[in-house]
């Protein structure tokens, strides 16, 4: 394999599509394994080394790490799992059991970071998971814990958790609540890790307008003002949706469906820079046509 500069500080690989047909513009369907394994290769060729996925992510644990198996010069790789959200937070047992499954799957001794993927569990850490993270994290099984958070109120709540490290939440040219509410400066404040989810929007960014709008009706008006604001900076939707998110200097996890999004992905990441005019523009061109119909995707079959 080609060794190539890691570009660890800029994107992640969400792995969410190597277990599921997973995103609203999915065109393609799961990827079978020597396709999962494609995608794994390019990302590393892409100097991508951080891989983010979930046991809630359907067969993508066990994708993944026999994907990283395979491929010479893995070693390094850095995989990060979630907890599955069904079982009890205050069962030790099923807890450790669920651990150790996974990082049999990932075929790993030691994880970068492992997440609780619902924010409710917060309200059971006084009821004994804190005790077992934080025993989990003196094992050394994780080197970070962390928490996928859905809305700036979440994310906030965990950066004033000490126990926490690191940060999950959805941010994008459309949903700005991040940015409005000051999480990534209060992130780098309290020496955190904030990773950004959803660049894509699960893919709404990137689909034409029609399709957008029929998938999401509530949608419309703001799919028509992407696309025209995309023709009007001369500069591709995905170039704009990376761009945007880049200029905040966190860490985007995005996914892939073959290993040429994957290249793309990495290649615009490299280049693109935004200036602050084109940040403002993007930003009261899409603000005022937001609602949680469009950025809430658990709302979107209402």
């Amino acid at each position: 394999m080609v060794e190539k500069p890691i570009i660890q500080q800029t994107l992640i690989l969400g792995c969410a599509q190597l277990g599921l047909a997973y995103g609203v513009a999915n065109k393609t369907g799961k990827p079978d394994k020597a396709l999962a394994a494609e995608i794994v290769a390019a990302a590393l060729e892409s100097g991508i080394d951080t891989f983010d996925t979930a046991r809630a992510y359907g067969d993508s644990e066990a994708v993944l790490g026999e994907a990283l198996s395979g491929i010479r010069g893995s070693g390094c790789a850095k995989v990060m799992t979630k907890l599955p959200p069904d079982i009890d937070p205050t069962d030790e047992d099923a807890i450790l059991a669920a651990l150790d499954e996974s990082m049999d799957k990932l075929r790993t001794s030691r994880l970068y970071a492992l997440s609780i993927h619902r924010f409710s569990w917060l309200e059971r850490l006084d009821d004994g998971l804190r005790n077992i993270l934080r025993d989990i994290r003196d094992s050394r099984k994780t080197e970070t814990l962390g928490v996928s958070v859905y809305s700036p109120t979440e994310a906030a709540c965990v950066l004033e958790n000490d126990l926490f490290e690191l940060i999950q939440a959805p941010c994008s040219a459309w949903d700005t609540r991040l940015l409005d509410t000051g999480i990534p400066e209060m992130a780098e404040e309290k020496h955190k890790k904030l990773h950004i989810r959803s660049v894509y929007l699960q893919g709404l960014l990137l689909m034409p307008p029609e399709d957008a709008a029929r998938r999401i009706p509530a949608a419309a008006k703001a799919t028509h003002a992407w696309n025209h604001l995309s023709s009007k900076l001369r500069m591709d939707k995905k170039t704009l949706a990376i761009g945007f998110v880049r200029a905040i200097g966190c860490p985007m996890v995005v996914g892939a469906e073959t290993p040429e999004q994957v290249v793309e992905t990495a290649q615009i990441a490299h280049s693109v820079e935004l200036d602050t005019n084109t940040m403002r523009e993007i930003r009261e061109t899409m603000s005022s046509l937001m609602n949680e119909d469009i950025v809430n995707p658990a709302r979107w079959g209402r």
